[in-house]
């Protein structure tokens, strides 16, 4: 698995070539996006996936029946709502001030 934490700055619009013109499909929605982080790696930086473990357990310490799960970071819909919405934020930024791959 690799990710990079990003932001979501605005919607481009429906078609929008940026894709397609370089020989991918032509995508229905589409945004422009800022990079937080490098590429990290599950392969080559376990240390990292450990840290965000580790702010997950930490975040839901108060709330053992609603603990975040590890992979549920990676999946976009809990961050656009939703009770855990402001523990997702909190994990991710957190994570954000400490990481050495992100973007200066």
């Amino acid at each position: 698995m690799n990710f990079i934490v990003g932001e979501i700055l605005e919607e481009l619009g429906e078609n929008y070539p940026a894709w397609s013109d370089h020989g991918g499909l032509l995508w229905k929605h589409n945004f422009r996006f800022r990079p937080l982080t490098h590429q990290i790696s599950a392969d080559t930086d376990a240390g990292e996936f450990g840290i965000l473990r580790e702010l997950c357990d930490k975040e839901s310490v108060n709330f053992p029946e609603k603990k975040i799960k590890f992979a549920q970071l990676f999946n976009p819909n809990p961050m656009a709502g939703g009770v855990n919405k402001t523990k997702f934020l909190n994990v991710w930024l957190t994570y954000l001030a400490t990481t050495k791959f992100r973007i200066q």
